[in-house]
Parts: structure tokens; C-alpha cells; sequence
């Protein structure tokens, strides 16, 4: 997959997504959900990963490295310096073969070379790649969150009277569009989340 000028989103396994920079590329190793093993070729990608589950594992590779998701977190991979960041949750990075992992914590960085040093960093800056990333990952939690809740109550997401949708345990009410209100059914796509498939979503042409 090669991106020219343009993000994409790729489900690794059951919530570990991969997200894809403008002039980005990556390639399939192996997709067998206890072993993915992703290659990133160039360009920058971003991992959010939910809690692993322990039948399946996700490994991403930069040339002579892999990098090996531990826990639920946030990961950034720049092929261009080559380097991972660790914004929360942990990584283990092999170099080489036959070579003792080096543990990446939350809050570090560790540069590809030949001696493998983490070290402590501050955030690396903020770019589309990082606030796309962010906003993806607010409209899967509020798509999770609204599920939940309508599998607990199904009459939570019925339409109200004036054929808006209230959704409770978000604090979004029926009144309208922000800054009146929370969400209508009258636009598909409202700024906040970056959804446009919020469950309970109906459509009203304006009269």
C-alpha cells in the first residue's frame, strides 16, 4: 500500500489500527493474526493500538528492525530520520538476528542504529499525520461508546420528537447542532469526532 497525497487506515487485528502519512508505503509480511509483521518502506506511520489480545501479536519492521507492540498505547515510526516514538504504552525493538530486545517505554524515543539507546524526548512536533491520527482515534472511541450504550439501551438511540438523536452517556442532546446543541440528523459529518457513521444516524432532507 503507497499513499502519494493522501492518508489510509489499515485494521491489524482486532483494535490495533495502522495509520498511513502522505508519501507513505508499507508492505504485508505476514498476516496471520498471532504473527502480522508489517514493513514500513518510507514515509511515516502511526499505531493505535487497544489492549492486545493474547492470540494475536503485531510486529512492524524498518529495514534490519522490528518492533514489537506490547501493550495498549500510542507508537509513531519516521522513516526519514528512522526512529520510533513511544507516546504511551510499551514496544519491544529487536535489531538484528539472535539480539536481546530493547525495551521503549511511554515518553521515549529511540533513533535505528547499529547500538539501539532510548532516550527520553519530548513529544515530537505535531503534523496532520499526528492530528488526523488523534481525531481518528476520538470517532472510534465515540462509535465504541455510542455501541455500548445502545446495546445496553436500545431505546437510547430511537430518534426523539423533533428527529434528532440523543445519545446520553455522550452528553449530547437532541436540540441541535453545536454550539446550540450536540449532533442532528441533518449532517452527515459534524466537527469533533471525524464520524460519519455514528450509529443512530438517520437522514432528513431540510424542508
Amino acid at each position: 500500500l503507497r499513499t502519494a497525497e493522501g492518508r489510509a487506515e489499515v485494521l491489524l487485528t482486532p483494535g490495533v489500527f495502522l495509520r498511513l502519512g502522505d508519501r507513505t508505503a508499507i508492505r504485508m509480511i505476514a498476516n496471520d493474526l498471532s504473527d502480522t509483521q508489517v514493513e514500513i518502506e518510507t514515509g511515516s506511520v502511526m499505531v493505535d493500538s487497544g489492549q492486545p489480545n493474547l492470540n494475536t501479536s503485531v510486529t512492524l519492521l524498518y529495514k534490519d528492525w522490528k518492533v514489537h507492540v506490547l501493550q495498549k498505547g500510542k507508537y509513531r515510526i519516521d522513516a526519514d530520520p528512522p526512529r520510533l516514538w513511544v507516546r504511551q504504552g510499551q514496544a519491544e525493538v529487536f535489531a538484528g538476528v539472535n539480539k536481546q530486545p530493547v525495551s521503549v517505554k511511554a515518553g521515549m524515543s529511540l533513533p535505528f542504529a547499529g547500538v539501539l539507546v532510548p532516550e527520553r524526548t519530548n513529544e515530537p512536533s505535531r503534523d496532520a499525520l499526528n492530528d488526523w491520527s488523534n481525531g481518528r482515534g476520538e470517532s472510534i472511541t465515540a462509535d465504541n461508546t455510542i455501541t455500548a450504550q445502545l446495546d445496553q439501551d436500545p431505546a437510547a438511540g430511537m430518534p426523539a420528537a423533533d428527529g434528532f438523536t440523543y445519545y446520553p452517556l455522550l452528553g449530547l442532546s437532541s436540540l441541535g447542532p453545536a454550539p446550540v446543541g450536540g449532533y442532528s440528523s441533518y449532517l452527515p459529518s459534524q466537527p469533533g469526532f471525524y464520524s460519519i457513521y455514528l450509529p443512530g444516524y438517520t437522514y432528513r432532507p431540510l424542508l
